[in-house]
């Protein structure tokens, strides 16, 4: 969260995004109980679990021994993780396959796909990145200063990571970064086998795997660099509030024949949150089912949807009747088929605003 805040509904699963400099893959965040302090985060809030839904678990009252109790580790953007999924899953590779020396303060670097980077994004290069062999002017500095990232003295091969800030281009497969050399000293640069690696520092996310049982207002949540450094500063604070409870919200089954594959309808109206209108683009239904050993649940084709714990949910447009606020629409079931999973439609609710429905005691809430 650029500001710093996050307010997210009790009752489902959702994840954090920080934004920043210097952010790494193995930085951490842990929630703390209300008025804790980020410099000795000790009691971790009770009502937060992770690791959800599949193996959801509290996050432990006090965070003693390793120090890794309530951790919640974060993952950056890089060269083996574009486009990556709520788990990190289904990540696409996309390499640096060339870099061109513009002027003395701009540098291009030409992907193998879409980086799936945006202008002021901060990044450094890594591995398969070396001074060209035919340029003996090249140095170890200008190689450095090219990945953004220096060597510290004495640190035992540890280095800090600057990186540079990227501009989009015409191309989709090109970014420049804001460094350069005088043309009469432009070290040549070479990439082994087009696959030079990169990572980005300025946004790091978490799974979307932390459930909040309870509305709690202001809790703090802290940042650590990871590695069993102790935390250093205070990233924000997470508000849960309750969720929104929809007027309307019927499921209907067609046969209760054991094996019987049969329609499965669904009748819901939302109600009218602000939030709604203020959504942006495309967004998502997403049926949240506990237990799946109950139904397996198939598409209106019948093609099987689910039938694994934690496989990762699929995307897929459903036909939506919408009469006003109220809209139905049907999957197919069948009674019986490992624990809980995650069903969700893709764009089949424009400007609605991003929601999930799910079933507790017979309610339903959506957010």
């Amino acid at each position: 969260s650029s500001c710093g805040c996050w307010r997210h509904p009790a009752g489902v699963v959702f994840g954090l995004e920080i934004m920043g400099w210097g952010l790494q893959s193995g930085d951490v965040l842990r929630i703390l109980t209300e008025n804790e302090s980020c410099s000795q985060p000790q009691h971790v809030a009770t009502s937060i679990s992770l690791r959800c839904p599949e193996a959801c678990s509290p996050a432990a009252a006090d965070a003693g021994g390793d120090g890794s109790s309530g951790d919640i580790p974060l993952r950056v953007a890089a060269f083996d993780a574009v486009g990556c999924g709520s788990r990190f899953d289904q990540c696409t590779a996309v390499y640096i396959e060339g870099i061109q020396i513009l002027s003395a303060t701009l540098t291009s670097l030409v992907f193998s796909g879409k980086p799936d980077l945006q202008s002021g994004d901060i990044i450094s290069l890594g591995g398969n990145i070396a001074c060209k062999a035919s340029d003996t002017s090249c140095t170890q500095e200008d190689l450095d200063y090219l990945k953004g990232s220096f060597p510290l003295a004495g640190a035992g091969g540890s280095s800090s990571v600057v990186g540079h800030m990227v501009s989009a281009t015409a191309d989709e497969h090109v970014f420049s970064i804001n460094i350069g050399w005088p043309q009469q000293r432009r070290p040549n640069f070479a990439v082994v086998a087009a696959s030079g690696q990169w990572s980005r520092h300025s946004i790091a996310r978490s799974y979307e795997e932390i459930l909040a049982n309870e509305a709690a207002a202001t809790l703090p949540v802290c940042w650590g660099p990871g590695g069993g450094v102790d935390y250093v500063s205070r990233a924000g604070s997470l508000t849960v509030v309750p969720p929104l409870q929809m007027p309307v919200a019927d499921v209907f089954l067609t046969s209760t024949l054991r094996g019987e594959v049969a329609p499965l309808v669904f009748n819901v109206e939302l109600g009218n949150a602000p939030r709604y209108a203020e959504v942006i683009g495309a967004t998502q239904l997403r049926l949240h089912i506990p237990d799946i050993t109950k139904l397996d649940v198939r598409f209106s084709d019948s093609e099987v949807l689910l039938m694994h714990q934690g496989r990762t949910p699929r995307h897929r447009r459903t036909s939506v009747g919408v009469v006003g606020s109220s809209w139905s629409f049907g999957v197919m079931v069948q009674m019986a088929s490992p624990s809980q999973a995650d069903v969700i439609f893709g764009e089949c609710l424009i400007s609605l605003g991003t929601w999930r429905w799910c079933l507790r005691s017979g309610t339903a809430c959506n957010r």
